[in-house]
């Protein structure tokens, strides 16, 4: 039952995109631990600054994948439908993560200015 999706093995840019939105999405748990160990500033610095490197980093796999042809071979082969289900999916899990990332952020930059007027 896998419609001939093995095929899908063949595609770099599949495997350059997984790669980058799993180590970008997950990359967003680092301002955690800079939160509570440099504060919220850091953290909400650092998560500003991971989510435009992954947004580079997305871009240029999409650049790759049109210019090297291998997005038409996909969509030849497979249809719009998976396309469309991996970069919700992708879109979905980076999102999340990263909206995460700055609550926390915001959060503890509270809790920083809380815990100065208090002391």
């Amino acid at each position: 039952m896998n419609y001939g999706y093995q095929g899908m093995a063949e595609l770099a840019f599949l495997l350059a995109g997984f790669l980058v939105v799993a180590i970008g999405a997950m990359g967003f748990i680092a301002a955690f631990a800079i939160g509570a160990t440099k504060g919220g500033r850091a953290a909400k610095r650092f998560t500003v600054v991971w989510a435009y490197l992954l947004l580079g980093a997305v871009i240029a796999v999409a650049v790759y994948a049109l210019t090297s042809g291998e997005l038409g071979t996909f969509l030849y082969q497979f249809g719009v439908a998976p396309l469309a289900q991996m970069v919700v999916l992708a879109f979905g899990w980076t999102f999340i993560m990263g909206f995460m990332a700055i609550q926390y952020s915001n959060g503890r930059i509270a809790l920083d200015e809380e815990s100065k007027q208090n002391a």
